[in-house]
């Protein structure tokens, strides 16, 4: 197990409709707004949810949430 530092972060697991862990993490960090994107809501391509991400990003930096 490895300790990452982020401010926002996206994990894309693959093509089937599976969260397992989202309940997991929400119990675990009860204080961060968690989204469920992507595959993890649907089945769809990672690259979909990848983009899902990266869209949800660039509406942050757009509001001035980070540089």
């Amino acid at each position: 197990m490895e300790e990452v530092e982020f401010d926002y972060g996206c994990i894309c697991m693959g093509l089937k409709s599976n969260n397992p862990v989202l309940d997991m993490l929400k119990e675990e960090f009860a204080d961060v707004e968690l989204m469920n994107i992507g595959d993890s809501k649907r089945q769809r391509r990672i690259i979909e949810g990848t983009e899902e991400a990266r869209a949800i990003v660039k509406v942050l930096e757009k509001k001035g949430f980070f540089c």
